[in-house]
């Protein structure tokens, strides 16, 4: 059976561990990963961090309290891709003056 983790993980389960983090805490971190993306979260540990705090409690509430942002296909703001197309094709289709 391979490992699950990757190398770069795997190391930093190991690091966590050395600064007295319990097993239970290091999996509720990695569980917060696949709960609100590995982005957020490595963000959320570096604010830990920066101001010295080493506790789950505090990434779990920062993640909790800190809106997520939501990428959507579909938006009113975004335009069809066809409006692109043609405005590129239009554009490219004109002489230069």
């Amino acid at each position: 059976m391979s490992n699950v983790l990757s190398e770069e993980k795997r190391q930093q389960v190991i690091a966590l561990g050395r600064l007295g983090w319990s097993l239970r805490r290091i999996q509720g971190v990695l569980s917060l990963a696949k709960k609100y993306g590995t982005a957020a979260t490595e963000d959320a540990c570096a604010v830990a961090l920066e101001m010295g705090v080493h506790q789950y409690q505090f990434v779990r509430r920062y993640l909790e309290r800190t809106p997520q942002l939501s990428l959507r296909q579909i938006d009113p703001l975004i335009r069809e891709l066809v409006h692109y197309r043609d405005l590129i094709n239009q554009k490219t289709q004109e002489p230069t003056s």
